[in-house]
This record gives C-alpha cells, sequence and structure tokens, in this order.
C-alpha cells in the first residue's frame, strides 16, 4: 500500500527531494567533497522519506505541466540551499577570525586547501573551522539542522516561498553579512589587541635603542605572543561555537518566516 501510494503520487516526494537536497548541499560540516556522496544519498533519501511518510505535504499545484514541475523543483532546491546558505556564512566566521589573526602574525601567505570550500583558506582558521566541527558534531547540531529542514515544510509549503524581488531577504542577507563581520572582529580582538601592544612596546624599544635590529627580534617575538595568547583563548571557542549554532539556527528560522510572510 506504501509502494502503491508512493507511486500515485510520486511528484510530492520528488519535491520534498529537491528542497532537502539542497539544504545539504549547502549545509556546513557535511557540504562539500570532504563527505562522499555514498553517505549524503542516503541521508537525503531518509530524510525525504521521513517528510513524504509523515503526510505534511498534501498537494502540489504546479499547473500540471512539465514546465511548471520543473520550475517548482528548481525554486524548492533554491529554497533548501537559502536556509542551508545562512548557515554556511555564519560558520565563515571562524575563516574570516582565522584571517584576521593570519595578518597580524604574519601567516596570511601561509593557507591550506580546503576541500569543503574548494578554497586557499587561513591555517588557524582551518584550526578554529575543525574545533567548531567537532563541537558541532558532538553536540548533536546536525541533528539539529536536520529536524529544522524538516519541520520547514510545516511552515513553509513547496510553491509558497517568494524568492524573486523579494526585497526582505536581500535587507536580511546584508545584515547577516554586516553582523558576521563584527562578531568576527570581536572574537580575534584578543590576539589583535596584544599585538598592537606589542608593535607599540617594539616602537619605543627603536626610540630608545636605536642601534637594535627590531626585525630580527620582533618577528619571532610577535608569533609568540600571538601563538600564547591563541592557546590562553581556546576556551572561548567554546562561546563561539555556542554562537555560531544558537544565530545559525535562529537566522534560519527567520529567512524561513521572512518567505513565508512573503509567500502569502
Amino acid at each position: 500500500m506504501y509502494l502503491t501510494y508512493l507511486y500515485s503520487n510520486i511528484d510530492i516526494y520528488f519535491i520534498i527531494l529537491t528542497r532537502i537536497l539542497g539544504f545539504f548541499v549547502m549545509l556546513p560540516v557535511i557540504s562539500g567533497s570532504s563527505i562522499p556522496n555514498a553517505v549524503k544519498l542516503p541521508l537525503v533519501l531518509i530524510s525525504t522519506a521521513l517528510v513524504y511518510s509523515s503526510q505534511a505535504v498534501q498537494a502540489i499545484d504546479y499547473g500540471n505541466s512539465y514546465l511548471g514541475f520543473g520550475a517548482l523543483m528548481f525554486k524548492e532546491f533554491m529554497v533548501g540551499a537559502l536556509i542551508a546558505f545562512v548557515g554556511y556564512m555564519i560558520f565563515t566566521l571562524v575563516y574570516l577570525v582565522g584571517q584576521l589573526i593570519d595578518f597580524q602574525l604574519g601567516l596570511s601567505m601561509v593557507s591550506v586547501f580546503d576541500p569543503v570550500s574548494q578554497l586557499q583558506i587561513p591555517i588557524t582558521g582551518n584550526l578554529i573551522y575543525y574545533m567548531v566541527c567537532l563541537l558541532f558534531v558532538q553536540s548533536g547540531g546536525l541533528n539539529a539542522f536536520a529536524a529544522l529542514i524538516l519541520s520547514s515544510y510545516k511552515m513553509l509549503q513547496p510553491g509558497k516561498a517568494s524568492l524573486l524581488l523579494n526585497g526582505e531577504v536581500v535587507i536580511f542577507f546584508l545584515d547577516l553579512t554586516t553582523e558576521v563581520f563584527s562578531i568576527g572582529v570581536k572574537y580575534s580582538l584578543p590576539v589583535l589587541g596584544g599585538i598592537i601592544v606589542l608593535d607599540v612596546a617594539l616602537g619605543l624599544l627603536v626610540k630608545a635603542v636605536p642601534q637594535a635590529n627590531i626585525f630580527v627580534v620582533g618577528i619571532p617575538l610577535k608569533l609568540l605572543v600571538g601563538f600564547l595568547i591563541l592557546y590562553i583563548s581556546i576556551p572561548t571557542f567554546i562561546d563561539m561555537y555556542n554562537y555560531i549554532f544558537d544565530e545559525s539556527y535562529s537566522k534560519m528560522l527567520d529567512l524561513m518566516q521572512g518567505l513565508v510572510l512573503n509567500g502569502r
């Protein structure tokens, strides 16, 4: 009976599948090539089956045409990708923190290739990112995000979102970008402040002892002080993760609520 019901409502199944697929394509930690498709695909299919069996989506209006069905699938894929992109933007906070720290320590030329984003990223940002990812998996953050996209069908039915000419969504992402940048500067302030104080001290030393070769002493000293402050600041990474998780979850809900209001 379940297979008969699935066959008669296969269009609903594929519409559900596309939103969940878009979500997991952009979701932090499991997006990119670091997680094989053999792991992602069963996760997407299982999530789709859970939503489908819950009958959260009863009927879909796409004009009974292949063109309308294809347009609705594309729209649902973009809805899922946009929701996950909010979390991806907030997770890039750690890269911003790492970039600011590396610039002050003179490590901005040292970068590593990230298989998730397919980009060269700062080495300190990569270290912080993997620590945040471990906390994300260990604390059940992936389960919370998966439950969020599964429950999104109760708030935002397929075809009801407004993506084009939606000024509220544009303002939302502009505000989110500003917030991520300001919070990134805040979390990098301990190292930035320490290096600035050290630079002032070295400048005074040059004035007091002009014959001293400050470049020989200054560069290793900046690295030593920077790594020491970074080591002392490790407990703040837990606070950073709590902010990233809480803000990602709430901002995803805010985006869905904005799409609902504009989709009525």
